[in-house]
């Protein structure tokens, strides 16, 4: 049949309309960019008792909200206990981890894992009293996450005490996520440069969906004597969709001279401003 003037116009629009209409997902929106920057978390003081007792400042922890373990099966039994989710912003959740471990280890030794929210940023101080710093020359008050991985002493992050003793989100519902800023705590940043510079330091970020492992990330804050001494923006595009992420640390120490970072490296980082598409 042949079809001419403005009824080949009207056959042409419909076709059009038709095919828009069979492709949704190519007019459909990207979906909205949120931003976890962890400026609505209420900080306060945080005092650890045991080996090294310190009290914090500026800090968000699960130490108040512990309570005693009372459940057999636990091997925390008898031990203050606090495995839960710490802080949560626009359908992002943040584990984390505390115990005072009394009756597992026989005193007192309070313990983070995790995640600790924090505004700290103090630049000289290279030990565990100043453990929740960003090692950052521009960080000014923002508020940011430093994590723990307190696994790190199992390769095959195993052995563990609880579901939040490494650093995990929770999403409320499947995300993309797309990049976030990244840096050394103070700790770290100043333990590396007066150990091994040369050290290779990251991170691996995990993504999971509906309970099962299905992609991950790099993320690298030490490598052959480049060690990121600032807030730096990386990717985690390669994460693809996820309804959960967790942090591991990976490292490899330079020499066989140079002590095992497991006997020096604090195995802590800080991120901010996460970006995801919802």
């Amino acid at each position: 049949m042949k079809i001419s003037g403005i009824w080949w116009a009207v056959f042409a629009a419909t076709t059009l309309l038709t095919t828009a209409c069979e492709s949704p997902s190519e007019i459909t929106p990207k979906g909205e960019v949120i931003t976890i920057d962890f400026e609505e978390a209420e900080l306060g003081s945080l005092t650890l008792d045991g080996y090294n007792p310190t009290t914090y400042e500026n800090v968000l922890a699960g130490k108040a909200r512990a309570t005693l373990c009372e459940d057999n099966s636990n091997q925390l039994h008898g031990c203050l206990l606090f495995d839960d989710i710490l802080y949560s912003e626009n359908g992002a959740n943040f584990g984390s981890f505390f115990s005072d471990f009394k009756e597992l280890w026989g005193g007192v030794f309070d313990t983070v894992y995790a995640f600790v929210i924090s505004s700290n940023n103090n630049l000289k101080v290279a030990t565990v009293h100043n453990q929740y710093s960003v090692y950052s020359t521009t960080n000014g008050n923002n508020k940011f996450a430093v994590a723990y991985d307190g696994t790190w002493w199992s390769p095959t992050h195993q052995n563990r005490y609880g579901e939040y003793d490494l650093p995990t989100i929770i999403f409320d519902s499947p995300v993309k996520p797309i990049s976030v800023k990244v840096a050394n705590s103070t700790y770290t940043y100043l333990q590396i440069m007066a150990n091994d510079p040369n050290v290779r330091f990251a991170i691996k970020a995990l993504g999971y969906l509906d309970g099962e492992q299905t992609s991950k990330a790099t993320i690298t804050l030490a490598d052959q004597g480049s060690v990121i001494s600032d807030w730096t923006t990386l990717s985690l595009s390669a994460l693809g969709k996820v309804d959960k992420v967790s942090f591991t640390v990976d490292w490899e120490h330079t020499s066989s001279k140079v002590k095992a970072p497991e006997e020096w490296c604090p195995f802590s980082f800080c991120i901010d401003d996460l970006k995801v598409r919802k």
